[in-house]
């Protein structure tokens, strides 16, 4: 975790893809935005947040970290902005009823894996379609009727009958740039998160 400049009771934490602990990143933080830059490249954008105590975690950032130690998720203090839609957590609530605690995360961890690498709109979709129809919910299956979907996707671009994918959620609007600027450098330590905090 790292921190930066720190008021006395302002805490802002933001998530950066766990690939970068330990590495140098410069954030640049503007009056509605932070981009954070590494090796001269901006590789990420990042709503400045206001207040106290608020964060912004993307789980994409941590879910090859927790995949790797899904014992950590249980007491995981972000674990509510590890849920990317509704179905994501009743399939997790569905899954300790199923499974018992410590065989749910690592379940649904495998899960959030696939959203994070394939498509969460078709994960959220299978998802809500089990949830409504299935008895049971493993990840084994969640990925196979992915990755039908999917690769039924792909055949039909392929085929010509789809001649583009069908629409996927849009990223944010791209961010206005304001005039001033100021920025500061980050050093992410290996404390089993990647996270950075600005005031």
């Amino acid at each position: 975790m790292v921190l930066t400049r720190q008021m006395a009771d302002l805490s802002l934490r933001y998530s950066l893809h766990s690939r970068l602990i330990g590495e140098y990143v410069k954030a640049r933080i503007y009056a509605e935005y932070i981009e954070v830059w590494y090796a001269q490249r901006r590789i990420e954008v990042l709503p400045r947040l206001r207040g106290e105590n608020n964060h912004c975690i993307n789980y994409r950032h941590i879910i090859d970290w927790l995949v790797r130690k899904p014992g950590a998720f249980e007491n995981y203090r972000y674990k509510d902005d590890l849920f990317p839609t509704s179905q994501f957590r009743i399939t997790y609530d569905l899954l300790r009823s199923q499974y018992g605690p410590k065989q749910a995360n690592k379940q649904y961890l495998k899960i959030l894996e696939l959203a994070a690498k394939d498509s969460e709109t078709v994960v959220n979709d299978v998802l809500r379609f089990l949830n409504n129809q299935a008895d049971e919910i493993n990840f084994e299956i969640v990925q196979r009727i992915t990755a039908d979907i999917l690769s039924n996707i792909l055949f039909k671009i392929v085929k010509g009958s789809l001649t583009s994918p069908p629409s996927l959620p849009k990223t944010p609007p791209a961010m206005i740039a304001v005039p001033k600027s100021f920025g500061c450098n980050i050093r992410l330590r290996n404390v089993g998160e990647s996270m950075c905090s600005f005031s």
